[in-house]
């Protein structure tokens, strides 16, 4: 089975964002066939022990949300993690991570994307480093009502993206 280095190296590094955003058979092929053994064990519950510092708790979100929308597209098996994913990122928010609220990317109907940046995308994460993660919704408010309740720190962006085409506004 995998771990949590390993996950991290195939999303950030081999897959990186071209792939995280293509819906390519390829992209959700190569989830299934090296992670969806996984997916099942998060799924089943024998992962919550990579809820446990900041890489492999990072690891354990991409497996739960973002490898279960590629390994079972079209499924509702696709948000069958959701609830162990959101779990695990307040529980790493908790910790003190800082935070950056944005979206500068297209998300589908019903999903949500996550994307790292900074040393945690470079792979350059040590002691005493911030927690960057980019939160896409479609609604704003609720967002940083929670953010604000627990008091973190983050920023809301407004971008415009030009997507096969077509000019809009993400916030």
């Amino acid at each position: 089975m995998a771990s949590p280095v390993g996950v991290l190296d195939f999303w950030l590094n081999e897959i990186g964002p071209q792939g995280w955003y293509s819906g390519e058979e390829q992209v959700d092929s190569a989830c299934r066939e090296r992670f969806g053994d996984l997916w099942q064990a998060a799924h089943d519950g024998g992962l919550e022990h990579w809820v446990e510092g900041t890489p492999a708790t990072l690891a354990y979100l991409i497996v739960t949300d973002q490898f279960a929308r590629n390994i079972h597209r079209g499924s509702p098996l696709a948000f069958a993690t959701d609830g162990r994913a959101l779990a695990a990122a307040e529980q790493l928010l908790g910790e003190g991570g800082a935070v950056a609220v944005c979206s500068n990317l297209e998300a589908p109907p019903g999903e949500s994307l996550g994307r790292l940046i900074g040393s945690t995308l470079t792979g350059h994460v040590r002691q005493g480093s911030d927690i960057d993660l980019h939160v896409f919704s479609d609604h704003l408010e609720p967002v940083a009502a929670a953010l604000e309740r627990e008091g973190l720190q983050f920023e809301v962006e407004r971008k415009r993206v030009r997507k096969h085409g077509e000019e809009r506004l993400f916030t």
